[in-house]
């Protein structure tokens, strides 16, 4: 699911959502829009903040080699 899909769907404030995970907000809207892409380390922190309902892949975010992801 796209983190933007998430977001409208839990109605989730980007603003209040970018503080839960310890991203600035001009981060966020970069990510959402595109222009960014998160860390290894903040693409996790939206992995857990959304309960796994986006996932690395959804953000764009590769693991390094031999590193699997998990549900």
């Amino acid at each position: 699911m796209k983190l933007e899909d998430y977001l409208y769907f839990e109605k989730k404030k980007k603003k209040k959502f970018a503080a839960e995970i310890g991203l600035s907000y001009s981060h966020l809207i970069g990510i959402l829009r595109g222009q960014r892409r998160p860390s290894l380390e903040y693409a996790m922190r939206i992995k857990i903040a959304t309960n796994g309902k986006v996932n690395l892949t959804d953000l764009g975010v590769t693991l390094p080699a031999g590193i699997v992801e998990s549900s």
